[in-house]
């Protein structure tokens, strides 16, 4: 056999590998690899499973492996066809994996780069149920006709019934400032509206085809991802749309052909322009029928194709979520930063901000930081009453926001019907309570929802003098919600829980735990929590309590960005939740038949 066949193999791998492509754009990829299949089946070397889409994931996985010092075994071993379709390809002997040089999979893993972190993951589409009016991002795709009539589910963005602008040549319109309506954040997000209404209700995928592929393209052209106003500082460009023509726009007879098309097209658009995109479903049928969608379309694929984590170890842990989820047995648990991609401070920042407010100076404010939270809190209470001020109006005047954040939207989507969160803000409630969805929110609001609630442990922006934030709140606690605390305690017994949006070093995360541990009778036990970066020293500390799972654990030079890391987590949510979805809600419903 060849020395130079490993060489060989990655050389071939790059050239026909889409996401890193070589002198050829993908329409020019594509067709090469579609040629190069066909031969491949006529000679019988590929087998009739096998086509264009699976050849370029094995170049992915091979290129992917190659620069990251990853293994090459795998791919091997479960595909041993790819050494007679790569022999075929460099016209090399070879005819079973015995055959590969020792080298193929000897290496071991070295640390990640900082510096190239966004580089490695190309766009992706994040799937959602919610509401695409209150999404946290760039910009949003809001569906018209020729007439611009406005169906009343989007009037949270448009001011009009019916626009009084002219289509022109165009079937694509950025809606300027005067027609819109909305708080200051959703002012930072595009709205664009696509002359996409068709008549009757059987149009297909294909009629919506092109002004999709003109709103990815001219939105991603007219964003500035470095402008100040910003929601949120995203390492790449986010936009939102949804479900095409699924409603009035002509297509509500076709919705399973309409997400079919959908699903395919807008991850192709992802990696093909380098933007996240966020299909946003608007009921509980819509959202597993884009989940089964996305499952055809990744039939036999490579996940790590499709969610480029640095550790590949996430997918089978978002796998073990999933089945837990789906049993109905994971109770969320949602930290300050689960907020923060919707632009609002973290615990830390808040208590920052609301310092400038009392008067301290620079100062006095970094060195309150190294105080307990609690006692922090106190002092700038003391301060505020000093100039009339009062503390729990200033948080809810801090925390007053309109958009959820994508983790909002990924966490809400998952089939949990408890969650818990020390949170102040009401974006959760906001993601959790879209189409039909109930949500009973305690201790307050103890609605019939179904059995889906949120306990708001510290209190809410929506009855600020209940919040609870210093020294003497905290005290008070057991006293005021001892008896919900107690029913929650129990439920715990019988749940695993999440926690996201947390620093391992929170005193609400500390607490929070200290209450498990309480009602387990010594150990937290059947608990994950999500972190951003790796520190092994937490790691050790808290293995008797939680598994902590974090999205990025190795790397070398300067750590990566907090924004980088948190789109992570944001992938390993989506695939938690494409993983968890199942059929049952939709599969009586004929108008998803494909």
């Amino acid at each position: 056999m060849p020395e130079d066949y490993e060489q060989a193999v990655i050389e071939w791998a790059h050239k026909y590998n889409a996401y890193q492509r070589i002198a050829a754009t993908p329409e020019q990829l594509s067709d090469q690899i579609r040629e190069l299949t066909a031969v491949l089946e006529r000679e019988g070397v590929i087998p009739e499973w096998a086509g264009v889409d699976l050849l370029r994931g094995w170049a992915f996985y091979i290129v992917r492996a190659h620069r990251h010092g990853g293994a090459y075994d795998p791919l091997f071993v479960e595909y041993p066809e790819m050494v007679g379709i790569l022999d075929a390809i460099r016209r090399h002997p070879a005819a079973s994996q015995g055959d590969l040089p020792p080298s193929f999979g000897a290496t071991e893993a070295r640390p990640v780069e900082a510096n190239d972190s966004a580089a490695r993951s190309g766009g992706h589409l994040f799937i959602v149920n919610g509401d695409l009016t209150r999404i946290a991002c760039d910009a949003i795709l809001i569906p018209t006709d020729e007439k611009f009539r406005i169906e009343p589910y989007w009037r949270g963005v448009v001011t009009h019934d019916v626009l009084p602008l002219n289509w022109g040549s165009r079937s694509l319109i950025e809606l300027p400032a005067k027609f819109r309506v909305g708080s200051a954040e959703s002012d930072k997000i595009a709205v664009w509206l696509g002359n996409v209404g068709q008549v009757g209700d059987q149009s297909g995928f294909e009629v919506f085809d092109a002004k999709i592929r003109e709103f990815i393209t001219n939105a991603k052209s007219a964003c500035n991802t470095d402008r100040p106003s910003r929601l949120y500082k995203w390492p790449k460009p986010r936009l939102a749309l949804p479900v095409i023509g699924s409603r009035k726009g002509g297509g509500h007879q076709r919705r399973g052909d309409l997400l079919k098309g959908l699903v395919r097209t807008l991850q192709a658009l992802a990696g093909e322009h380098d933007v996240d995109i966020v299909l946003v479903t608007a009921s509980d049928k819509a959202y597993a029928a884009a989940q089964r969608a996305r499952t055809e379309s990744l039939r036999g694929a490579d996940l790590t194709r499709y969610w480029g984590f640095d550790n590949d170890a996430l997918i089978d842990r978002a796998r073990s979520l999933a089945e837990t989820a789906i049993q109905r047995h994971l109770v969320l648990f949602l930290g300050s930063g689960v907020s923060a991609g919707a632009g609002l401070p973290t615990w830390g920042q808040l208590l920052d901000a609301l310092a400038a407010v009392a008067g301290l100076g620079k100062g006095a404010r970094k060195r309150l930081q190294e105080k307990d939270a609690r006692d922090y809190a106190t002092l700038i209470e003391r301060r505020m009453a000093e100039r009339q001020l009062k503390l729990r109006d200033q948080i809810a005047t801090e925390l007053t926001a309109q958009c959820y954040s994508l983790q909002h939207g990924l966490l809400a989507s998952l089939p949990s019907k408890e969650a818990v969160t020390t949170n102040f803000d009401t974006l959760f409630e906001v993601a959790a309570q879209t189409g039909n969805r109930k949500l009973a929110v305690l201790p307050n609001d103890p609605r019939d929802s179904g059995g889906r609630w949120l306990l708001k442990m510290h209190g809410s922006v929506d009855d600020p003098q209940r919040i609870v934030m210093t020294r003497s709140d905290f005290l008070d606690m057991p006293r005021q919600y001892g008896a919900l605390l107690g029913l929650v305690q129990g439920l715990l017994l019988m749940r695993h829980m999440m926690f996201v949006g947390y620093s391992l070093k929170d005193e609400d995360f500390q607490e929070l735990i200290y209450e498990v541990r309480a009602a387990r009778g010594g150990t937290a036990g059947r608990g994950t929590v999500l972190t951003l970066f790796r520190d092994e020293l937490d790691e050790e500390l808290w293995s008797h309590d939680m598994e902590v799972i974090s999205m990025v654990d190795n790397w070398s030079g300067d750590q990566p960005s907090v924004e980088y890391a948190a789109r992570q987590l944001e992938l390993f949510l989506d695939l938690v939740g494409y993983f968890s979805a199942t059929c049952s809600a939709f599969f009586l419903d004929e108008t998803y038949k494909e």
